[in-house]
């Protein structure tokens, strides 16, 4: 945002701009409540992999720790989600820095090997795969946003789903990925 009109983002600065943009967000929470939805099927597919053995699930995006910690609670599924993991935009401008970023996390959190073979990020636009196959992770497509199962294929994803609605469905996915050589 700050690069777009050419503002150098400072360490003062970013001890300005952090807490604007989570006053910000603060404001439209109510709003993003009755606008934004919970995907169906996400929620039982977290709490379905959260009794997985060896899965961590997380966050990677954009946004500051903080919003992206809001947005899902403002659905209730911030409890399914261990946020000290994850990565964050306010890590890297670049999305599949952000995978690096949680992998370390996740290996500072005494895991084994945290790589390619064991991280798996779930997605439904082709930056998402992009951002997964960058950042040495396998990349699950789910076609729950604009873009088609084809399309997500086409950008590299290892499995593409057409949605979350079938848990089971999610989860034998994860389990494949996860155990693919």
């Amino acid at each position: 945002m700050l690069s777009l009109h050419g503002i150098e983002l400072t360490e003062e600065l970013r001890g300005r701009v952090e807490p604007a943009l989570v006053d910000a967000l603060d404001g439209l929470v109510p709003d993003l409540k009755v606008r934004g939805h919970e995907l169906p099927g996400a929620r039982a597919a977290l709490v379905a992999l959260a009794k997985e053995s060896g899965v961590h699930q997380s966050v990677l995006t954009g946004n500051i720790r903080p919003n992206g910690v809001a947005k899902l609670a403002a659905f209730g599924l911030d409890d399914l989600l261990d946020f000290e993991i994850g990565g964050y935009g306010s890590d890297a401008a670049i999305r599949s820095e952000l995978v690096g970023f949680a992998q370390r996390r996740a290996a500072g959190e005494a895991w084994p090997a945290v790589d390619r073979e064991t991280t798996l990020l779930i997605g439904d636009t082709p930056r998402d795969v992009k951002a997964g196959i960058d950042g040495g992770a396998k990349v699950l497509a789910v076609a729950t946003g604009v873009f088609d199962s084809e399309t997500l294929a086409s950008a590299g994803a290892d499995l593409v789903l057409a949605d979350l609605e079938d848990t089971e469905a999610v989860v034998s996915a994860v389990r494949e990925l996860r155990h693919a050589a």
